[in-house]
Formats: structure tokens, C-alpha cells, sequence
């Protein structure tokens, strides 16, 4: 099982390797289109409230298909409980689960509207690519138009190093100064270059818009892709280190028992011996 998911880490390490540079080109053109549509006024953005109202708020919640993961699933599930009881009351709360781990936990709490992905989705490291960002992208606007919502937000578990993770919340939409700032400050764009658009900026800004949800989906599930896979191979060498001192101990308890017990029988046969000499 460590052997595994080593393997498995490493894969979605490289696979993340060969993704990063596409998605921060995007997130660079995305800042400047922005940016400079914000700047000039050609387009309309909603200040961002970062209150959560269960009635125009969608939540996403992303946990693992699987356990053996140690805390990685129970990490981003306390995560969200703890959001959700910063805000208050929240029943009725819409919540996009994806991951069967956190859709199991959420399904049992009828204070939230728990909703799974229509298709199975498969977070394994061989079949995921950007196409099942896209599918979930398209579903999760779908959910928003017809229980008209109007922000959203998705909580993750961030990855930081082979034996680090964190719970994250990020907000999605509305599209907001704010919102923008942030992901300029993240693709270190500092300025607006002084090119033109063509076919012109609206069209632009209409692309970047579609293509949006599903970036950000991807490189957050890829995130939490090799975050799960990091938390199973520490996992897999704790249980390893476990079952090795565990055969440790069973072995010196099975040496002392059959110490005494060929101690018990030398006794008994000297004790034999000396009877006989004896008689």
C-alpha cells in the first residue's frame, strides 16, 4: 500500500508539473482582461460580501472517494462545521459535495441541501483530467441558475508539502473587485499592459468568464489530489512503522515464552536425571 501510493504521488505531482504553466498563463491573462476592465469601467463588478446566506450562497465541499487517509477527509469536514457555525444559522444551506467521504458526512445533517455530482466522478490520479473540472464547472452553474444563487465559495484541503495540508476556503463568485485583486496579487500582476483586444474586450472577458470555474476546479482538485495521496502514504509509513514494532514486540514475547518453556522441560529432565541417580 506505500509503494502505491508513492506511486500514485508522484503521478499527480507530475501531472501537476505539466498542468501549472497552462494554468498560470490563464490566471495571468484573466488578471490583466480584468484588471483593466475594472479599471476602465467597461464592466460592471458587485462588491463582494463574504457573509454566508443560505439563501443565495452555494458551498463546495472537497474530501477524498476513499479513507486510509489519516485526517485528511475529518480535517476539511471540522473545516467547514467551523465555518458554518462562525456565521450562525444556516439551515437550508446548499452544499456541492465532492468526494463521496464528505457527501456521506453532509447527506446525515438535514439542516443542509447536500448535493452530489450527477455522474460518479472518478478523483482517481489515472482518470481525472481537466475534462471532469469542466463537467462539475457546468453542473455547479446549472445548481446556481435554478436555485438562483448568487455566491459560492469551496472549501479544500491546500497542499503545502509531502507531510502538510491545510483547509481552505476560497471564494469563487461573484467576480468582485476584491475577488479580482486577489488573483492578480496570486499571478504577481502588478499593471495593465497597454495592448489592444480583438475581437474586442467584452468578447474577452465573455471567454475568460466560461473557462473560469473550471481552472479554478481543476488546480483546486489537483490540490487535493496530492494532498489525499500525501496524507495516505504518511498514513501507509505510520501503519508500516506500527506493524514493524508490533512484530517486534510479538517476537521478543514469543522468544521469552519459548525460553521458559525449554527451561521448564531442561528442569523437569534434569529433575528426572537426579531421581534416577538418586534411586
Amino acid at each position: 500500500m506505500r509503494l502505491m501510493a508513492a506511486a500514485r504521488l508522484k503521478n499527480v505531482r507530475h501531472k501537476i508539473g505539466e498542468a501549472l504553466p497552462y494554468i498560470d498563463a490563464f490566471w495571468n491573462v484573466f488578471s490583466i482582461a480584468n484588471l483593466r476592465a475594472m479599471h476602465s469601467w467597461e464592466r460592471e463588478y458587485r462588491a463582494l460580501n463574504t457573509k454566508i446566506d443560505s439563501s443565495d450562497t452555494l458551498a463546495i465541499l472537497v474530501s477524498a472517494d476513499r479513507g486510509m487517509c489519516g485526517q485528511f477527509n475529518s480535517s476539511v469536514v471540522r473545516a467547514f462545521f467551523r465555518e458554518i457555525n462562525n456565521e450562525g444559522s444556516l439551515d437550508g444551506l446548499n452544499v456541492f459535495c465532492i468526494g463521496k467521504k464528505g457527501y456521506n458526512i453532509l447527506k446525515q445533517h438535514p439542516r443542509f441541501q447536500s448535493t452530489a455530482p450527477e455522474e460518479e466522478v472518478n478523483l482517481n490520479v489515472k482518470h481525472f483530467d481537466f475534462s471532469v473540472a469542466d463537467k462539475l464547472s457546468a453542473q455547479i452553474i446549472k445548481l446556481m441558475e435554478t436555485r438562483n444563487l448568487k455566491k459560492c465559495f469551496i472549501l479544500y484541503n491546500r497542499f503545502i508539502s509531502v507531510i502538510s495540508y491545510q483547509a481552505e476556503r476560497e471564494a469563487l463568485l461573484p467576480l468582485s473587485p476584491e475577488l479580482i485583486t486577489s488573483i492578480a496579487k496570486n499571478a504577481n500582476v502588478t499593471d495593465v499592459c497597454s495592448g489592444g483586444y480583438e475581437p474586442g474586450i467584452a468578447e474577452v472577458l465573455e471567454y475568460l468568464d466560461t473557462r473560469y470555474l473550471s481552472v479554478k476546479l481543476y488546480s483546486v482538485l489537483l490540490s487535493s489530489l496530492v494532498s489525499e495521496y500525501s496524507a495516505r502514504l504518511t498514513a501507509m509509513d505510520g501503519a508500516a512503522r506500527n506493524s514493524r514494532e508490533l512484530l517486534k514486540t510479538l517476537r521478543k514475547r514469543y522468544n521469552k515464552i519459548r525460553q521458559e518453556t525449554i527451561t521448564s522441560q531442561l528442569t523437569e529432565i534434569i529433575a528426572g536425571s537426579n531421581a534416577l541417580g538418586a534411586g
